[in-house]
């Protein structure tokens, strides 16, 4: 609550850390936010889950992204002010046909780099407090980072909420759009690869249809 400027009780939820965020983020920079306007959610494609196969397997593997969804907005450039209408010379496009500018760095993506950034520093200080035998530190920069992997992973979350102030169904849409095709190209490089090592040709090694 201290470091995010907000009240006790917004920290029981997301929206409100995440506006609250996002206000000083903007005013930081000398912009002023816009009044709160009441929107209609929007039906979207969500992430990509798939019905798990049963059966015993010889040999498993799982892979996991790293912070996929902060990633996708970081590199996506998503932001409210960097929606373009229409394309421009430079600009990026989501797999939803959703334009974004690329000439300056949006404010919700820069403060998500910044937090992501963040987490990586409390990171390293905890495994090195914790190398040094010191618990207690170890423990406290462990939290920090935790809170801050909590907030990144919820900043999603709040913006497909048509409550949140920054709430744009372009970026949500954008985000999980992104996401499946992220998990599914993953997929299918590592078939081919897998396929190389091995000898085959058309086996199946990571399932994702």
């Amino acid at each position: 609550a201290i470091e995010n400027k907000c009240l006790l009780n917004d920290t029981l939820g997301t929206t409100k850390q995440w506006e609250t965020i996002l206000y000083n983020a903007y005013a930081d920079k000398g912009l002023i936010i816009p009044p709160k306007v009441e929107q209609k959610k929007m039906e979207y494609a969500g992430g990509y889950v798939r019905d798990s196969i049963t059966g015993v397997k010889k040999w498993n593997m799982t892979l996991d992204f790293n912070s996929l969804y902060p990633n996708i907005m970081v590199g996506m450039n998503m932001s409210p002010e960097t929606i373009l209408k229409e394309y421009e010379e430079g600009c990026v496009v989501s797999f939803n046909d959703v334009y974004f500018s690329g000439k300056a760095q949006g404010v919700l993506a820069g403060t998500v780099d910044d937090m992501f950034t963040q987490r990586k520093h409390y990171q390293k200080l905890m495994r090195e407090e914790r190398n040094k035998g010191n618990t207690e530190l170890a423990n406290k920069y462990d939290i920090i980072q935790y809170i801050k992997k909590i907030l990144l992973n919820s900043c999603y979350g709040s913006s497909a909420n048509p409550y949140f102030l920054f709430f744009k169904p372009e970026i949500a849409s954008s985000i999980t759009a992104m996401g499946q095709h992220a998990i599914k190209a993953v997929a299918e490089r590592l078939n081919h690869v897998m396929n190389k090592l091995c000898g085959t040709i058309t086996e199946t090694y990571f399932e994702y249809d």
